[in-house]
């Protein structure tokens, strides 16, 4: 080590390329260091302004959501009110009549009272589908 050091004091051209360099080294350095950080902060300004451009787009199209859903709502409200509005068909109420019948006990059920409940079509049916899953 005290032999590099002799060296050193003893050679001009060391000491030259010492002096010369290391101003070259430090100037380099801080133009890497000035040109990265310049970049990072352009690279963050993009990225804002992506960002800002990207939430601006997504407000516009989710607020026309909005109104097309508020449209929607109107629309469909007003025409609900006009049908809820209209007077019960007589044809809903014949359909009624001939589906439920009234028993003895003034109540009213889906089968005729005293009918044989095996006589009705969708119990054979299901008679039918059972005996072929059974055999």
């Amino acid at each position: 080590m005290d032999r590099l050091r002799s060296r050193l004091a003893q050679s001009l051209t060391l000491k030259t390329m010492a002096w010369l360099g290391f101003p070259v080294v430090g100037i380099s350095g801080l133009a890497i260091a000035f040109v990265y950080f310049h970049a990072l902060q352009e690279a963050e300004f993009h990225l804002r302004q992506d960002l800002q451009r990207h939430l601006r787009d997504r407000s516009r199209h989710d607020q026309d959501i909005f109104q097309l859903a508020e449209a929607n709502h109107k629309i469909l409200k007003t025409d609900l009110m006009e049908r809820l509005r209209q007077p019960m068909l007589p044809d809903v109420v014949t359909r009624f009549g001939k589906q439920m019948y009234q028993w003895n006990d003034q109540t009213y059920r889906n089968f005729p009272q005293g009918k044989d409940l095996k006589a009705f079509p969708s119990l054979q049916k299901a008679n039918y589908r059972s005996s072929r899953s059974d055999g």
